[in-house]
């Protein structure tokens, strides 16, 4: 009797392969966009146009190509996303109540251990608050479109979720790094700062998994960089 075969096929065991090209590809041009192409950003005024560029630039790099590859795969690529799916409604008030505990935690974090809190918030007017919310909302997108949306689902097609979303967390952790790096953080900050990226990330993915959608993970991803930009020594 022939041995069971252990060996996984040639296309199974190298069907993520585009994926890596993908990713690898990826990783190349936004560290060339966070590091030595930046200056392009800090040339232009006013900080409104500033700000469109940036957000554009993100767009540009992060989401468009995912829907172009999709596209290319032949996928519906609002389903693959999970940015059509229909909400786990019994599960998004435990996606609510576990984003509430991350940014509790967090906030938490930032008041014993770095010296912050959010009174800046306290003192802003409605324009304020309504001007940050807007500038945090649109990056949050981009980024869970391409790691919850495009590469966790991807890696899940040969992963256990698990695996999966500890891939695309440290992923996500990474890509911070090329900015920071160029910028001149310090080392402890930066790790610091990289256990907080992997911690919500993999938050993220969860709820992702959770509810079935990626809304939510979006909201808890705006709802922390909100707070985060008001947070102050």
């Amino acid at each position: 009797m022939r041995a069971e075969q252990t060996t996984p096929p040639v296309a199974d065991r190298f069907s993520l392969k585009p994926l890596f090209i993908y990713v690898a590809l990826f990783f190349a041009v936004w560290s060339l966009r966070a590091t030595v192409l930046y200056s392009i950003d800090r040339g232009i005024q006013p900080e409104l146009a500033k700000r469109l560029y940036s957000e554009a630039a993100k767009i540009l790099i992060w989401t468009v190509p995912v829907f172009i590859y999709l596209r290319v795969r032949g996928e519906n690529s609002l389903a693959f996303l999970k940015l059509n799916t229909p909400i786990r409604l019994n599960a998004l008030v435990v996606a609510i109540l576990l984003s509430a505990a991350y940014l509790g935690g967090m906030l938490l974090f930032a008041h014993f251990v770095e010296g912050k809190n959010l009174s800046a918030l306290t003192r802003a007017g409605g324009a304020e608050i309504l001007l940050a919310l807007l500038n945090v909302s649109v990056s949050p997108v981009s980024e869970e479109i391409l790691f919850r949306g495009f590469i966790l689902t991807t890696l899940r097609e040969r992963l256990r979720f698990v695996s999966a979303n500890l891939i695309t967390s440290l992923l996500f952790t990474m890509i911070h790094w090329p900015y920071h790096l160029w910028a001149g953080m310090p080392l402890p900050r930066l790790a610091m700062m990289s256990v907080s990226l992997f911690i919500i990330g993999y938050l993220l993915g969860y709820l992702v998994k959770l509810t079935n959608s990626l809304w939510p993970s979006v909201g808890a991803h705006v709802a922390n960089n909100f707070l985060v930009s008001f947070l102050r020594p």
